[in-house]
């Protein structure tokens, strides 16, 4: 019963964060400089592994605002980890 409980959170996360980058895409699209929302995009992708796409995501955002000391910790935390 656990692990069909446990499986079930897990679809429902994934569907949540799939809305949320469709809804973020569309943020884009409208700004394509919103700082947070690649910001909020770049921690979804982390949080699903996609390590590449949060890079990405993290270094538009740091262009965007080169002052964002969020842009460059994050960034710089997800450089260091792929070293490792």
């Amino acid at each position: 019963m656990a692990g069909a409980l446990e499986a079930e959170t897990n679809a429902n996360d994934s569907k949540s964060l799939e809305t949320a980058l469709s809804r973020i895409a569309r943020a884009i699209e409208l700004d394509p400089e919103h700082t947070e929302a690649y910001l909020t995009r770049g921690h979804i992708f982390r949080a699903q592994g996609q390590i590449e796409k949060s890079l990405a995501s993290f270094k538009k955002a740091a262009e965007l605002e080169p002052d964002n000391a969020e842009c460059h910790f994050t960034l710089g935390g997800l450089q260091m980890a792929q070293n490792m």
